[in-house]
């Protein structure tokens, strides 16, 4: 009998001693604080405002700091699944809500850009962008081909002749001037991409430096530049009626 009872108490021990284990393992998901912290789910923001005990705090310093993050993370995830769940493809969505607070912008608001002159006279004309199919027929091969590029529709490139305008002088090489032309339009097109960029950079101070050097700051300007090559002015031809400079540097004994 007395053995019997030395076994069911010594279970017992195990059973306390297993569960507090559990316990230190897999803590606890309702937390319970004297205030209870604010709350952004737009942000996944938690504030906390309850005190440490000074006493306790400055020997267990690491253990204090992380029982508190641990429980405000499980407080911010209790929080979290309060909200509408959604499932999708075997994922478990949650739909976060409009954040409460507002957060300052590191770089101020982009200004927009300039308009191009072509935007400009759209906008003025009221001409609206449409989009413009990437395929197109061609009439030759009675086949959709792209619009542009490499076997584009209706390419008149590979034309063996080319029909020569009444007005046109007869003698004139139209392949030639097809080529002429096309370069011409690429040349433009160039141009006006190169304004375009030029009009959206920012443009800088229009005023020149009025202040005149000084006579020393001339001079010092002058030497230098007579030392700056690789004899270090030894054979710089001397101008009329110019002084020697003084050798800035120390002799070595």
């Amino acid at each position: 009998m007395a053995a019997n009872i030395e076994s069911e108490e010594a279970t017992t021990i195990n059973d306390v001693i297993s569960a507090a284990k559990t316990r230190e393992k897999y803590k606890p998901i309702e937390v319970n604080k004297q205030i209870e912290p604010e709350t952004d789910l737009g942000n996944l923001l938690i504030a906390d405002i309850n005190l440490f005990e000074r006493k306790n705090f400055k020997k267990e310093k690491d253990e204090i700091l992380k029982k508190v993050a641990r429980d405000n993370t499980q407080f911010l995830f209790n929080a979290i699944w309060k909200l509408p769940i959604e499932k999708s493809e075997h994922v478990v969505l949650v739909k976060l809500p409009e954040a409460s607070t507002v957060l300052p912008r590191e770089k101020p608001i982009p200004k927009p850009k300039p308009l191009t002159k072509w935007q400009e006279f759209a906008k003025r004309k009221g001409i609206r962008k449409q989009k413009r199919g990437r395929k197109l027929w061609d009439e030759t091969s009675q086949t959709w081909k792209p619009r542009w590029g490499f076997k584009r529709a209706n390419d008149n490139t590979n034309e063996w002749l080319i029909e020569v305008p009444g007005n046109a002088d007869p003698y004139e090489d139209q392949f030639l001037k097809r080529e002429q032309e096309k370069k011409e339009r690429v040349a433009k097109n160039d141009f006006q991409r190169l304004k375009n960029i030029g009009r959206s950079q920012k443009k800088g101070s229009e005023l020149t430096p009025t202040q005149k050097p000084t006579r020393n700051q001339v001079k010092a300007t002058i030497n230098a530049a007579r030392v700056s090559n690789a004899s270090m002015g030894k054979f710089t031809p001397k101008l009329q009626n110019e002084t020697q400079p003084k050798k800035s540097g120390k002799k070595r004994k």
